[in-house]
């Protein structure tokens, strides 16, 4: 079994390309390890806004990289903290990349791997788990 988040677009793809090294989230988590990204089923219209925007536009292809219901990659989940700890060491790119209100979490991200073939999936709330195998491939970038 994998644990997977479900991200919604640009931020699924950012993560998995590398650009987005934090995710902000309301919520804290103990989980540590290998997390698959999987896109939500829509991307939400201030998402397709922001794709062709700085920085946005500088790492994504609304017409390409938005891909909806895929698990498009993983990552490792190395760390929870709250954002306040985190804000002041981070740059302008990954600060737009993510929502550092305080009494929010930065989950912070290593590894990113983007697949060669995203695997469609419906995700789901909070942390999930895919059951089937993977058969992972990474992308060349």
């Amino acid at each position: 079994m994998h644990k997977v988040i479900t991200l919604k677009q640009p931020w699924a793809t950012l993560v998995v390309i590398g650009a987005k090294r934090n995710e902000t989230r309301s919520w804290s988590t103990r989980y540590r390890g290998e997390l698959l990204i999987h896109s939500s089923a829509k991307v939400p219209p201030l998402g397709f806004e922001l794709s062709y925007e700085l920085p946005f536009r500088r790492y994504i292809n609304p017409g390409k990289d938005l891909l909806t219901g895929f698990i498009l990659g993983s990552v490792t989940l190395v760390d929870v903290l709250p954002v306040e700890g985190v804000v002041k060491k981070i740059g302008s790119e990954e600060r737009a990349f993510g929502d550092y209100t305080p009494g929010r979490f930065a989950w912070i991200l290593e590894n990113p791997v983007r697949f060669k073939e995203p695997i469609p999936a419906t995700g789901s709330l909070s942390i999930w788990e895919y059951k089937q195998d993977l058969q992972l491939q990474t992308a060349s970038l």
